[in-house]
């Protein structure tokens, strides 16, 4: 769960049909439950890692049944989320494995996965630019593939 907005909470998951869902709360409104993203993208279930990349902008990562990582955000105003777009090489990770995401600098998101060769990766961004890895920065077999961060 994340802070879109001032007045706007947000969870993500994904549904037993492999969509991505968005449940919101404006101020003290309902709660409202929302697809995202076509079905079957991902496994029920799935991980997912959310982290403000902007002010202005909410990003969700997630791996897919295509073992790729996929990233959807929304832009502060719009209520419209962008995405799911795989953001790295099909058969990365196991699908819907684990994956951490967190704020590094003022401009710089950052992200973890342990792929499929078990070591941990990388994966980053500055400000609205374009993601760059997932880069190795562990030696394989470090983890179990997907593992937890």
């Amino acid at each position: 769960m994340a802070q879109q907005s001032k007045d706007v909470l947000t969870g993500l998951s994904v549904g037993k049909d492999g969509a991505m869902y968005v449940t919101f709360k404006v101020g003290v409104g309902q709660w409202n439950t929302v697809d995202i993203s076509p079905k079957g993208i991902f496994p029920p279930g799935a991980n997912i890692a959310m982290a403000k990349q902007t002010n202005e902008m909410l990003s969700a990562l997630s791996v897919g049944n295509n073992g790729a990582i996929h990233g959807s955000w929304v832009v502060a105003g719009t209520g419209k989320w962008n995405g799911p777009v795989p953001l790295s090489r099909t058969n990365f990770a196991p699908p819907g494995a684990n994956i951490a995401m967190a704020k590094q600098t003022d401009i710089t998101t950052t992200a973890l996965t342990v792929g499929n060769n078990g070591a941990l990766h990388v994966s980053w961004v500055d400000g609205t630019g374009a993601w760059n890895g997932p880069a190795p920065i562990s030696p394989p077999n470090f983890a179990p593939p997907g593992a937890g961060i």
